[in-house]
């Protein structure tokens, strides 16, 4: 039997110190690359996490308007002063409001004070004449540090006396009750024959198919407020508005194509139940949309009849619809990418997660909208978006969504290095929350206080990129503590 190896005296110590050592260094190792999957996280749950705050300027000029002062120039450059001291990062700057703008621009309808239906946003004509608002935030933000995006709506160009000009010239834009025909144009529409043999196929039910005489009769011929971008006019007209943009040179634009006012006006709710609760799929039915259907599968569009009995549930023509429907929509933001990215600047696209959406559950927008499919994992496999914010509504905030559904559904996101921020709602209320420390609705201001600084702990902890506060409105030093604790950042100092 061979005999074991002498070794001189001291080396088998030697020996054992050296294997301790490389046992501990594997050990520190370990640690390093695995640190974050400890406790189901991975490295998104470290290193900082984007603050951003959400200002919608108008409201602004309301709470001026109540508390007796101009929300002009100084007080433009207060706000943002505060934002960078209660440590966020990035702001969320409006200019959409329900079919005006409020910036000094050449192409949309700017709000000028004028003819509106309630006195609150009057100051913004006298103001718009002192300064431009968005000039002034934008320079700010380049002072203080802060990045900054222009906040632009996709689905919300009309509200009583705030409409927006080029779709009142041209009703034919707006999203079309199905049947209805743009009869009032010399020159047809692309996909008009489409249309017109779609229209044939229609049973109305009394309603006018001619635009013209439902506009006159009142049976609500299209949804007044939300366009269909399977015109090139329309989206060629919101193309003229981000190169408008552009030249103000912000860090980037941020697009919502959720959001809309547009229930304001009536739509045709009619037939058996349960198709009366959802009006709305009625409507969309343009004639880029048919004709694009009709060219893929070879067949009209899907359309509910009001003496229906099926469920609200999507079919799989009606899947197909929607995802035509969402196809013209990726090309708005295609062609809005090129120009963007292009500038150096950066792409931001907000929508409800399907599964917190409580204007219209199981999809991405509110009812007005319709079920319009979101291709955002087409956007992140072409690299068109660099952030996708996923909304809430007032009141709310979306971290419970995000640990149970969203954090799974938006990794693919995440992974093609899309940034995902998560909406929190600074309502002053809490209205729904998992595992409230109180009875709901929650008013009490100091509990209140505590759950926004709980959930900005638990965003800034998660695997989401980071938060928007959405709004700032009449907010106070309470409010952006409870952020700034939350986040566990310092106050940063002028």
């Amino acid at each position: 039997m061979p005999c074991a190896p002498s070794f001189p005296k001291g080396f088998r110590s030697m020996r054992t110190s050296v294997s301790t050592v490389s046992r501990l260094l594997f050990v520190w190792l370990a640690m390093i690359l695995g640190l974050g999957q400890i406790a189901g996280q991975d490295s998104r749950s470290s290193g900082k996490k984007t603050l951003a705050l959400g200002v919608d300027y108008n409201d602004q000029v309301v709470h001026g308007y109540l508390g007796g002062y101009l929300y002009n120039e100084p007080k433009i450059r207060e706000l943002i002063q505060t934002a960078r001291k209660a440590g966020f990062d990035e702001i969320y700057w409006r200019v959409s409001v329900i079919g005006k703008v409020t910036y000094r621009s050449k192409v949309m309808t700017v709000l000028d004070g004028k003819g509106l239906p309630y006195t609150e946003a009057s100051p913004i004509g006298l103001i718009m004449r002192q300064c431009d608002p968005l000039e002034v935030a934008i320079d700010e933000c380049r002072k203080q540090g802060l990045k900054s995006f222009v906040y632009i709506t996709l689905f919300d160009f009309a509200y009583p006396g705030f409409e927006d000009m080029f779709f009142e010239q041209h009703p034919e834009y707006w999203s079309r009750l199905a049947g209805v025909l743009a009869d009032h144009l010399s020159t047809p529409l692309p996909g008009a024959k489409e249309a017109a043999e779609f229209s044939k196929s229609v049973s109305t039910g009394g309603y006018s198919k001619s635009l013209v005489e439902g506009e006159r009769q009142g049976t609500a011929p299209y949804i007044k407020g939300v366009p269909s971008y399977g015109y090139p006019e329309v989206r060629n007209y919101l193309l003229s508005q981000i190169k408008e943009l552009i030249e103000y040179r912000p860090d980037g634009i941020y697009l919502d194509a959720a959001r809309t006012h547009a229930g304001i006006y009536p739509v045709l709710a009619y037939g058996w139940y349960p198709q009366w609760t959802q009006p709305y799929l009625k409507y969309g039915y343009n004639e880029p949309e048919i004709a694009l259907y009709k060219k893929k599968y070879g067949k009209n569009p899907p359309l509910r009849g009001v003496t229906s009995l099926q469920n609200l549930e999507e079919t799989e023509d009606e899947k197909n619809w929607n995802n035509v429907r969402g196809y013209f929509l990726t090309q708005l933001i295609r062609e809005t990418s090129q120009l963007i990215h292009a500038a150096g600047m950066k792409l931001g696209v907000g929508f409800y997660s399907k599964t917190y959406n409580y204007f219209q559950p199981g999809y991405y927008t509110r009812q007005q909208v319709g079920r319009i499919e979101m291709q955002w994992k087409q956007w992140c496999d072409e690299g068109l978006v660099d952030v996708l914010r996923i909304m809430v509504d007032h009141r709310k905030h979306g971290y419970d969504d995000w640990e149970e559904n969203a954090s799974t559904n938006f990794k693919y996101a995440q992974d093609k290095g899309v940034k995902v921020l998560l909406d929190v709602s600074l309502s002053g209320v809490w209205d729904m929350l998992k595992n409230p420390p109180a009875p709901l609705p929650i008013k009490d201001r100091e509990t209140y206080l505590r759950v926004l600084t709980d959930v900005t702990r638990k965003i800034v902890n998660s695997t989401a990129d980071g938060a928007v506060y959405y709004e700032a409105g009449g907010n106070g030093e309470d409010v952006w503590n409870a952020i700034r604790t939350g986040a566990g950042r310092n106050p940063v100092e002028q």
